[in-house]
């Protein structure tokens, strides 16, 4: 990996969507955070992406859309079946470390986990778009 910026920025915005958010209760205080917090992660996801596959010299821009957005919709599905997880099965756990994952990684209805993978997807095809309009990567026409 060519530098670690993306992946730090990765960490900083799982941790502050995480864990100030939820301690301070502000995603429900402030309406759609949680869709910002997407749309960040996405963007910042796409990037670490892009860092980890820009070794290849040449990609079609097609090749490069779909390794970009595809990896953030892949790792967004994995994210809403982690909260999806932890809603259902972690919710009544006995166990203190349970108990613990499920206050910070708990998901939403159907609606909520559709638009927070959208919201990744257009995060990730900003920033797709983004490298591509300023060149930053070397395409095959």
């Amino acid at each position: 990996m060519k530098s670690k910026v993306p992946l730090l920025a990765m960490f900083s915005v799982i941790f502050v969507g995480l864990v100030p958010f939820v301690d301070f209760d502000l995603y429900a205080k402030y309406h759609n955070l949680d869709k910002y917090m997407h749309l960040l992660g996405g963007f910042v996801l796409a990037w670490l992406v892009w860092q980890i596959f820009s070794r290849r010299n040449y990609l079609a821009t097609f090749e490069f859309l779909t390794v970009i957005v595809g990896s953030v919709a892949v790792l967004g599905i994995l994210w809403e079946i982690g909260e999806y997880v932890s809603t259902v099965y972690l919710a009544d756990g006995s166990n203190m470390i349970l108990r613990i994952i499920h206050h910070y990684f708990a998901g939403g209805d159907t609606l909520d986990t559709l638009l927070d993978l959208v919201m990744d997807i257009v995060g990730a095809f900003v920033f797709a778009l983004g490298t591509l309009l300023t060149k930053k990567t070397k395409l095959v026409q």
